[in-house]
């Protein structure tokens, strides 16, 4: 299983834990592992053996997770750089970019921030610019079985020259938790406590009309994991006025 140092310390991402919108899990798996066993068809082509994706949504909707929780799945190794902490520049990019090893993941968090940068809006501590990223993400001289996943809480922002095709192949909005998928998340926490059924049932009713992250949701369950009634009763602490649409 793929994993990610972190602190001198090893951390194992489980796939199952991540609860995603209904085809989008499947897809994305089966979409990289088809990208991994075309290699010779991308040389006899002459096409650059890269593919990259896009994850948009709010903050704690499960993006960062769920990429690293692929790569543990696929034995992957993951490299993981935030555009917007502190200290980051387009020379440590590129050399995380560029010397990636053969068949791993790269994670670009908050890629929006070279945006931000350029447009100088807001106040951002990151010295990354949008012209440094795009370069190292355009390069023609990019390691070999480059795949790029590119997270973002604001696309409206990315200039599209960013996102276009050859540069994302898939985007995918993952937003905050639906009924279903909180329900999901609740029985899964839950497993094999008395009620969860009937408990599942009543957290997707009280949902409605209600906005919350998986983030928050998780957290909720972990501190409450010893009765369900205790997370029902919690649940008013994490909901938030429904989000209009971005």
């Amino acid at each position: 299983m793929g994993s990610k140092a972190v602190e001198n310390k090893t951390v194992i991402w489980e796939l199952d834990n991540v609860v995603l919108a209904k085809g989008i899990k499947d897809r994305i798996i089966e979409d990289v592992k088809t990208f991994m066993g075309r290699e010779k068809w991308y040389a006899d082509r002459g096409i650059p053996y890269r593919r990259g994706y896009l994850f948009s949504g709010p903050p704690g909707s499960g993006k960062s997770s769920f990429v690293q929780a692929l790569a543990g799945t696929l034995s992957m190794d993951i490299r993981i750089l935030n555009l917007s902490e502190r200290g980051q520049t387009d020379d440590k990019l590129n050399h995380l970019l560029i010397n990636a090893p053969q068949q791993s993941i790269s994670l670009l968090e908050d890629i929006h921030t070279a945006s931000i940068n350029r447009l100088n809006f807001g106040r951002c501590q990151s010295a990354m610019t949008f012209s440094g990223l795009l370069s190292t993400v355009d390069s023609v001289d990019a390691a070999e079985s480059w795949i790029i996943f590119m997270t973002t809480n604001h696309p409206g922002m990315l200039d599209p020259v960013l996102i276009r095709p050859g540069q994302v192949d898939l985007h995918d909005t993952l937003d905050d938790a639906t009924p279903a998928k909180a329900r999901m998340l609740f029985e899964r926490f839950h497993a094999g406590q008395r009620g969860v059924k009937e408990g599942g049932a009543r957290l997707k009713a009280m949902l409605r009309g209600w906005s919350v992250t998986m983030a928050a949701l998780k957290g909720l369950f972990i501190i409450s994991a010893d009765g369900t009634e205790m997370a029902l009763q919690s649940l008013g602490t994490v909901l938030c006025p429904k989000r209009e649409p971005t």
